[in-house]
C-alpha cells in the first residue's frame, strides 16, 4: 500500500528532479503512466517546460491530445480542479516580483495539494 508523501524539491536541477522521479515511480515502482499527473499553477508555455515538453523521457500531453505511449498527462491546477490522480507531481512557478495572486494564492495551491490520491510531489521553480 502507498501512503501520502510530499517532497519539496527546491533546486536550479528541479527539471532533472523531476526526470528522475518520473523515471523511479514508472520503472521502478511500476505506477503506470496514466496514474500519474503533472500540474502546475503556470500553463505549459510559461512552465519550465516550454522548450521540451518532455519529462524523464515521458511527453507531456496537455488537455485534448490524445493519451499514447510514453506519455504522461500535464494541466494547469485550474483545469484539474475536482479531479484527482493517483500520484501527482505539483509543479509551483514562483517568479520574484510577480504580483498576481491567481498564480500562487492560498486558494490554488490547496486545490493542486488535494488532487492527489495516495502521492504528492510538490516541486517548487524560482525565476
Amino acid at each position: 500500500m502507498i501512503t501520502a508523501i510530499s517532497t519539496l524539491f527546491t533546486s536550479h536541477f528541479t527539471g532533472f528532479r523531476i526526470n528522475e522521479k518520473l523515471g523511479e515511480l514508472i520503472e521502478e515502482h511500476r505506477i503506470g503512466q496514466e496514474k500519474i499527473v503533472l500540474l502546475s499553477n503556470r500553463s505549459m508555455v510559461h512552465s519550465i517546460f516550454s522548450q521540451n515538453k518532455k519529462a524523464g523521457g515521458y511527453t507531456l500531453i496537455t488537455k485534448g491530445e490524445g493519451a499514447r505511449q510514453k506519455t504522461v498527462r500535464f494541466r494547469t491546477v485550474q483545469q484539474f480542479k475536482g479531479l484527482e490522480s493517483d500520484v501527482v507531481i505539483l509543479v509551483v512557478h514562483r517568479r520574484p516580483g510577480d504580483a498576481d495572486e491567481r498564480y500562487h494564492s492560498d486558494e490554488l495551491l490547496y486545490v493542486g495539494y488535494t488532487r492527489a490520491k495516495h502521492l504528492l510531489f510538490v516541486v517548487e521553480v524560482g525565476g
